[in-house]
């Protein structure tokens, strides 16, 4: 039989010389008054019968002497053994089968007893108290070292040593004492270490590693358990003498009594600890795993359905960049090579200011021949007429006309060789200082340039959400590079075609700003999110896997 099979301090199977369970005051007072009548009549029979022995006249004498004289004999050494202090003296001095004996056992048990409960409420707080528990329980019971541990999710955490231990060594005992402990809450019994001959097997394993650890000569580790459960163990070391069984008995009727006290205490410092018991208790089902989780789960469709219809705001989030508003694009006149490059990308520009020259030798080596040319051809002209020969008037004028119609366009290449910007802006595009002396080809892209302070934000909307913005929507942007501040916007126009970003197919939505800011730049990148109207939260979360799920319903024929 366990000790959590005990449901009274006292055991079922005791010999008639151990001492009774401990009661109440009133039940100690009523057993000490019996056994002293008893033993009263008991002394009155003996010295009737030695009267008679002695002497046939006196067998006729009253007896009441001969009590008087006796009472006075027995009463002394009764009742000074009943303080604690003097217990070891009372045991030798009085006969086993004297009946004063067994209510000075049950005088003792219940002063210690009542003791320990007296420390043990006397304590401010619960962490108090337990320590004032091992505290009582060593200078009580005369143990050098007490230690308590609770029950947590099947396993021992120590709580509390007695005071009169070293910090070093209670430290030190701290895993072996919790060891200790859980070897005797896996057995559900009273461990005493080392065990007596008359007892049943019982395994004591981490009670002697312990033992030889903290130099402990007997070790005890009594169960406080309440209501058919054990909540903590109380664990007894001796450094000097044994533990009999006697004292384990004692030790287990003071469990008896405890345990219902820390369990009140436990539950009022830490009063959701036990929600979880009470929560079961509560259920109709009787708190089992399958029966929470169907009620889990019940609650959890109770609450979709009540939300399922809710209609809230709705918004549609899509990544999002900063361009400019008009962006002009600046190519290369003409085959040639760069010469000299003036900005770079993100460098402000007023209108006029050269940006980009390209290398004329070639082209001022051509405008020189067409020169001559046209120079040459109109002399020879004029001396044609001055002879008055107009065939080769006529041939040498349109030659020289020719070559002026060249001049002008070499001139006119000459001056696209000095690229300018077309207005006051930004440089966008056209990093090209690492590229200086490098040919480019007539209509290649040097630079893109755009308007300062004229901006627009291009959404990329995932298809599945383009359905819901029709344009003049507003929302907000909220990018990087400007620590999160959110820009308002309103969508101008949505794109009706769709291009293929990292694997999605989305639509471009443009949006124009609607606050000035100076912190836009072309090319940051951030977040939009643009208000859609009033939707259902059902339609809000499952919308999305719900279309999915209908076009491969649809895409297998179902």
């Amino acid at each position: 039989m366990t000790v959590l099979e005990r449901q009274a301090p006292a055991r079922a199977d005791a010999s008639p010389t151990e001492p009774p369970p401990v009661g109440s005051r009133a039940e100690v007072a009523s057993s000490a008054a019996q056994a002293q009548v008893q033993s009263r009549a008991q002394v009155q029979e003996q010295a009737q019968a030695q009267a008679q022995e002695q002497s046939p006249a006196r067998a006729a004498a009253p007896i009441a002497p001969a009590a008087t004289t006796v009472e006075p004999t027995v009463e002394p050494t009764v009742e000074p053994t009943v303080e604690p202090t003097v217990e070891p003296t009372v045991e030798p001095t009085v006969a086993p089968a004297f009946a004063p004996a067994v209510a000075l056992d049950e005088r003792i048990a219940s002063s210690r007893v009542l003791k320990v409960q007296a420390a043990l409420l006397q304590a401010t707080g619960f962490v108090a108290g337990q320590q004032a528990l091992v505290a009582a329980v060593a200078r009580h019971y005369q143990f050098d070292r007490v230690s308590l541990g609770w029950v947590r999710n099947k396993g021992v955490v120590v709580q509390a040593i007695s005071q009169t231990v070293v910090a070093r060594l209670a430290t030190e005992a701290m895993a072996p004492c919790a060891a200790a402990m859980h070897e005797a809450l896996d057995q559900e019994a009273t461990v005493l270490w080392p065990t007596l001959p008359d007892s049943r097997p019982i395994i004591v394993f981490a009670h002697g590693q312990m033992a030889r650890q903290t130099g402990a000569q007997a070790l005890c580790t009594v169960l406080l358990a309440t209501g058919g459960q054990c909540i903590a163990l109380l664990t007894c070391e001796r450094d000097h003498g044994p533990i009999d069984q006697p004292l384990v008995d004692e030790l287990q009727h003071l469990a008896a009594f405890v345990a219902p006290m820390l369990l009140l205490g436990h539950r009022a410092a830490h009063p959701m600890a036990d929600a979880g018991e009470r929560l079961k208790r509560l259920l109709p089902f009787g708190g089992s795993r399958r029966g929470l989780a169907a009620a889990a789960v019940a609650a959890g469709l109770a609450a979709l359905v009540a939300l399922a219809g809710l209609e809230v705001d709705s918004r549609v989030s899509a990544p999002a960049r900063v361009e400019g508003a008009v962006q002009r694009v600046l190519t290369a006149p003409a085959d040639g090579f760069l010469l000299r490059v003036a900005v770079r990308p993100g460098d402000t520009v007023k209108a006029d200011q050269i940006l980009v020259e390209l290398d004329d030798r070639d082209l001022s080596i051509e405008r020189l021949r067409w020169a001559t040319d046209s120079e040459q051809e109109g002399r020879q002209a004029t001396e044609a007429l001055a002879r008055e020969d107009r065939v080769q008037f006529a041939a040498h004028a349109a030659k020289a006309e020719q070559a002026r119609a060249q001049l002008a366009l070499v001139d006119a290449q000459l001056s696209r060789f000095k690229v300018s910007a077309p207005f006051d802006g930004i440089v966008l595009q056209g990093d090209l200082t690492r590229s200086l002396g490098a040919p480019v080809r007539s209509g290649d892209t040097l630079i893109t340039v755009a308007p300062a302070g004229e901006y627009r934000v291009i959404l990329e909307v995932d298809e599945y959400d383009i359905g819901r913005l029709a344009g003049g929507e507003s929302g907000l942007v909220s990018l990087a590079a400007s620590s999160g501040a959110q820009v308002p916007v309103r969508v101008t126009r949505v794109s009706p075609t769709s291009i293929v970003r990292d694997g999605r197919n989305v639509f471009e939505v443009e949006a124009q700003p609607l606050a000035s800011d100076a912190a836009l730049r072309p090319g940051f990148q951030g977040m939009g999110r643009i208000q859609a109207g009033q939707r259902s939260l059902w339609r809000i979360v499952a919308g999305r896997p719900w279309l999915w799920l209908r076009q491969q319903l649809w895409a297998w024929g179902l």
